[in-house]
């Protein structure tokens, strides 16, 4: 199905509404997926050098 997007949206049918919004959904999640992808990582990062800062602690005394 080929959408004209430079059509207002006012005049467009229902179903080529979902169509649109069904794109839009996939990449903002897609999107979302990424950046809290990368917050992950760096938490998980912090947390792994705590731990290993804990464990040598624990080693010394």
């Amino acid at each position: 199905m080929t959408i004209d997007v430079s059509k207002p949206m006012e005049n467009m049918t229902d179903e080529e509404l979902k169509e649109l919004e069904k794109i839009g959904r996939r990449e903002y999640d897609r999107e979302y997926r990424e950046r809290n992808r990368e917050k992950r990582l760096e938490s998980v990062r912090r947390s792994r050098i705590k731990k290993g800062i804990r464990t040598l602690q624990q080693g010394v005394n």
